[in-house]
């Protein structure tokens, strides 16, 4: 019987361990994206400047 317990034990500790890693891992991905969407939003940004008025086009690269 203990030995039963113990092995559930066991497998109910590394479910939450697996658990907890896989949480961490989706938020470090959530937030790689918000990352690379901002950086992706400033080329866009950066590509288009120079379309820009120039009076608008000193705002933005203040």
């Amino acid at each position: 019987n203990s030995r039963l317990y113990r092995k559930a034990e066991d497998q109910r500790q590394i479910a939450q361990t697996l658990a907890r890693l896989a949480f961490s891992a989706s938020a470090y991905v959530h937030t790689l994206r918000n990352h690379v969407g901002a950086f992706g939003n400033y080329l866009m940004l950066a590509e288009h400047i120079q379309d820009l008025p120039p009076e608008q086009r000193h705002e933005v690269e203040e």
